[in-house]
């Protein structure tokens, strides 16, 4: 039986999927948010295949692969309209992605996104039911998260999901999981605060997680020199936009915040990423540890 929930989320994203389409916006409307996720997901693959390149004689099964990193197995789970394994696929075609996704309106679109790519399969699969999922266990080398978890309106059922996740992924493999924690909000909110500002909540689809969330014994963190970038990497943005933002919009006594609005593009950019910890939604890489 599913989840009380579930039209809930079914419906929400019907309606994403027909307003938005094979738009880069779809399940992101924030322009600047989705852009540096876009370029953190592929600058994450990128130096996991270029670590894996360089230290093959070292590197347990990873030593045995041809050909460089030509066999790597990208998963993106809950892959939406099929966007970012598009624009992965498009950067580096020597591998092989696969896509899930549950909504059958955004994964139709994500066929179509990735319509004439050879190395793109887009599946069915309910995250939480591991056997709706027709990947192998440990077959994965590089597992990519973008705003899954939170769709499911309940603790059991992401810690669930997260066991399946975790699964498919080989010893050794790679995770990023980029999802919003209740901790973020909440500091977000004690700056809006002090403008006079309502809170503001997770949307009415979303459950934001706790920040231990990710505390699991297959877990460990995946430092990589050369790839340093912060889990609150979109704190300056999240500032800006919706506390500064916010304010002004209030002291000119205008009532409809503005998203991607000139002033929040500007000033975003203009300071350092990463200042504070104002932002709910956080990055977080992972090695999946050795059996």
């Amino acid at each position: 039986m599913k989840p009380d929930y579930d039209e809930t989320i079914i419906s929400h994203y019907n309606k994403i999927a027909e307003e938005y389409g094979l738009s880069s916006r779809s399940t992101m409307e924030d322009e600047i948010v989705r852009k540096k996720e876009t370029t953190i997901i592929r600058d994450f693959v990128e130096h996991v295949a270029y670590e894996w390149r360089s230290d093959f004689a070292q590197n347990g099964e990873y030593a045995t692969k041809k050909n460089g990193d030509k066999d790597l197995i990208i998963l993106d789970v809950g892959c939406g309209n099929g966007y970012t394994i598009k624009c992965l696929a498009g950067d580096f075609t020597s591998y092989s992605y696969i896509g899930v996704e549950y909504n059958d309106k955004l994964r139709e679109l994500a066929l179509q996104q990735v319509t004439g790519l050879a190395n793109v399969r887009v599946l069915p699969g309910d995250l939480r039911v591991r056997e709706t999922i027709n990947i192998k266990n440990e077959s994965v080398d590089i597992l990519l998260c973008q705003r899954v978890l939170i769709n499911l309106l309940s603790h059991h059922d992401t810690k669930l999901a997260l066991n399946n996740i975790l699964s498919l992924v080989k010893s050794n493999g790679r995770l990023l999981f980029i999802e919003a924690f209740s901790s973020g909000l909440a500091n977000l909110n004690n700056a809006r605060g002090e403008f006079g500002l309502e809170p503001i909540g997770p949307a009415y689809h979303n459950k934001y997680l706790e920040d231990d969330f990710f505390s699991h014994p297959d877990l460990q963190p995946c430092p990589m020199p050369s790839f340093n970038i912060p889990k609150n990497i979109l704190s300056t943005h999240y500032y800006v936009s919706r506390v500064l933002h916010a304010a002004l919009l209030q002291q000119l006594q205008q009532s409809d915040w503005k998203r991607n609005s000139h002033f929040v593009k500007f000033v975003s950019t203009a300071l350092p990423d990463g200042v504070g910890d104002y932002a709910p939604l956080q990055f977080h890489f992972f090695i999946k540890k050795g059996g």
